[in-house]
């Protein structure tokens, strides 16, 4: 049994009216591509490090302090694959009808690229990973909020993300009236475990 409560999550951004009148692009569109990016981020922080307490439960915070966190130590080349692949082995994929995924930020995944690098017979410089974890398989997440040398591996088709209430936007330019701005907002409503 998992109990859901269904979080809400939110943005606003008031904007000057001239500035809008004065714009050579559709500047509340732009706005409601940043807004849309920073649910999404708020989002995906909230799957990953969730509290539980007033948002979703995230997958970090479920196992900090199990076996199942591992800190490895400053292997290189073969040997760091090595260590990755038996730490993440820790991930149970046991109803998963997916891949292992692994997330971490572009620090990370830049050190990883060059722990591959390999001369290929013409000579030639390759990595010997392209967005998925070699040996092993499964695609690899940049998330800039992910802390350098952290990398979250596990079967995420098996977090439990419920959306109670979808993305809903709203611009009013009665809200802020005596400010001669427009309001634009965004929300939705989500909770995970």
């Amino acid at each position: 049994k998992v109990e859901l409560d269904c979080y809400k999550v939110a943005a606003f951004v008031p904007l000057c009216n001239a500035v809008i009148e004065d714009s050579d692009i559709d500047l509340l569109d732009e706005i409601i591509v940043g807004l849309n990016q920073a649910l999404g981020y708020a989002l995906d922080k909230a799957i990953v490090y969730g509290t539980g307490v007033k948002m979703p439960t995230g997958i970090v915070t479920s196992i900090a302090n199990t076996a199942n966190a591992q800190t490895l130590t400053a292997a290189t080349g073969v040997n760091l694959y090595s260590d990755l692949i038996t730490a993440g082995g820790k991930a149970n994929g046991n109803y998963s009808r997916g891949a292992k995924t692994w997330v971490m930020n572009d620090t990370t995944y830049t050190k990883l690229i060059a722990n591959s690098l390999q001369v290929d017979a013409a000579g030639a410089l390759v990595a010997g990973m392209s967005g998925k974890m070699p040996g092993v398989g499964g695609d690899i997440v940049v998330l800039d909020f992910i802390p350098d040398d952290n990398i979250v591996a596990g079967y995420f088709d098996l977090y439990t993300l419920q959306e109670r209430a979808g993305w809903t936007y709203r611009v009013s330019d009665e809200v802020r009236f005596v400010e001669d701005e427009t309001l634009i907002k965004i929300r939705a409503r989500y909770d995970g475990k």
